[in-house]
């Protein structure tokens, strides 16, 4: 019953005990304030103490009924993740086994699928790498000319300048010169 339908229902309660009482001629002890006061108590003990209990035992109920579903559901996903891993097959029916297959193939499509997507992605990344080495590869070349150049220049510098002699027509050895260089002296006065 509903909050509005209980107090109708104690007071009805209360004026047969009021009748009651009337007819043994006991009105004077059974009227006034605290008896109402009392009716009054005992309906919000009623109204507000009961559907405590009842609304937290609904939602012990309910909590519980969640934690069996729940409980259900786990158990079926430990089975069908075993059944997928081959295990535990022999209480599968024939139409549960093709399913299963059929499981099991669309999940290596879409492995494959995936990998070849991601082996295709790599691919394009290596091209765009050598496309774009390729794109500097003609200022290397220059700066190849550019060491070479550097090169001439140096070798035609140090052919300018020869090494100092001594008295005797042999080169003195210097900081940039090859020691294990065999010079033959030709001294002819």
């Amino acid at each position: 019953m509903s909050n509005t339908t209980h107090i109708p229902h104690l007071l009805d309660l209360q004026v047969t005990f009021h009748h009651t009482s009337e007819t043994r001629n006991t009105l004077e002890s059974c009227c006034g304030v605290p008896i109402m006061l009392k009716t009054l108590e005992r309906y919000q003990k009623c109204n507000y103490g009961a559907p405590e209990t009842n609304v937290i035992s609904r939602e012990t109920q309910s909590s519980q009924q969640e934690y069996l579903k729940l409980k259900a559901r786990v158990e079926a996903l430990q089975r069908s993740q075993r059944n997928l891993l081959g295990e535990d097959l022999g209480p599968l029916s024939i139409k549960e086994l093709e399913q299963l297959e059929r499981q099991l193939d669309a999940s290596l499509r879409q492995i494959r699928s995936t990998r070849e997507q991601m082996l295709c992605e790599a691919n394009k990344a290596l091209k765009r790498r050598v496309s774009s080495s390729l794109y500097f590869r003609p200022n290397l070349a220059t700066s190849r000319k550019l060491c070479h150049g550097l090169n001439v220049t140096l070798g035609s510098w140090r052919r300018a300048t020869k090494p100092p002699s001594n008295n005797c027509g042999i080169p003195t050895p210097t900081a940039g010169s090859n020691l294990n260089h065999r010079v033959t002296a030709s001294s002819n006065p």
